[in-house]
């Protein structure tokens, strides 16, 4: 795989396809689809056409898919899923996290020498 990619989490707001002409617009070649599943329809079989489509349509490849926390109880069920979308769609990794995680902006601005007031 050679090519920049950005992640689907840049704006959930922002409609699954329309994030994909956005995408292709800016000049990526390849994108991750985010944790926000529902945004992108992955977890149902009747959407993997539609995201090919689109996908194609903009002469995008997807580099990778982002894993549901390894720490949650239905882990296995919605990896099961991805699983299924990653291999029916050609996507070559889900990149899993072991827990659920937080940025906090305070702490991290801190390490930079930022403060907030």
């Amino acid at each position: 795989m050679n090519g920049i990619s950005v992640s689907t989490c840049f704006n959930y707001e922002i409609g699954f396809k329309k994030q994909l002409e956005l995408i292709h617009n800016a000049g990526f070649s390849h994108f991750s689809i985010g944790s926000n599943y529902n945004h992108s329809g992955i977890l149902k079989k009747k959407n993997y056409d539609e995201i090919k489509i689109f996908s194609e349509y903009y002469n995008l490849s997807i580099d990778t898919i982002h894993g549901y926390a390894l720490d949650k109880a239905d882990t296995v069920s919605v990896n099961k899923m991805l699983a299924e979308a990653a291999s029916a769609l050609n996507v070559p990794v889900i990149v899993h996290h072991c827990s659920s995680f937080a940025i906090n902006l305070c702490s991290l601005d801190a390490q930079r020498g930022f403060y907030r007031f």
